[in-house]
């Protein structure tokens, strides 16, 4: 599932804190989270903080955070879900399946932010270009 399927943005934000960050460095690093999703005029539907113990192979965080994480979601009634963090392509397929919504990491945020922004059509080709790269090994 892709986020051109998704309505207008509904986010469920989900912060990953690697163990022992500092309290007040993770509430900076969410309000820039926010920032960026104010960016795209998308409403905050919800929001969660998920502590990073051991990064799990399958979707980063461990299965019974990404169900609630999941039903968070639902139950707020997101239309995307948002990791700050960086997903690999195999991680996000996990998630969409696990959530049955839309997910995306901060890289792909930040390309919505630039698609949404650009203005020339040089800008428009450059910002397609780098969206195509992102997602190329995310298709399955």
């Amino acid at each position: 599932m892709s986020l051109n399927d998704a309505p207008e943005g509904l986010a469920f934000l989900v912060h990953v804190t690697a163990q022992g960050t500092d309290p007040a460095h993770a509430k900076e690093d969410a309000e820039e989270f926010r920032g960026l999703v104010d960016a795209l005029s998308w409403q905050v539907v919800g929001e969660m903080q998920a502590p990073l113990r051991a990064p799990q192979p399958a979707l980063l965080l461990g299965s019974g955070k990404a169900e609630e994480v999941a039903a968070a979601a639902r139950y707020a009634g997101a239309t995307v879900v948002i990791l700050d963090c960086a997903l690999s392509p195999t991680q996000q397929r996990n998630w969409d399946a696990v959530t049955g919504l839309p997910v995306m990491d901060r890289q792909g945020l930040i390309l919505e932010i630039f698609a949404d922004r650009a203005q020339t059509r040089e800008a428009m080709l450059q910002v397609g270009l780098a969206r195509m790269e992102y997602m190329l090994p995310r298709l399955a």
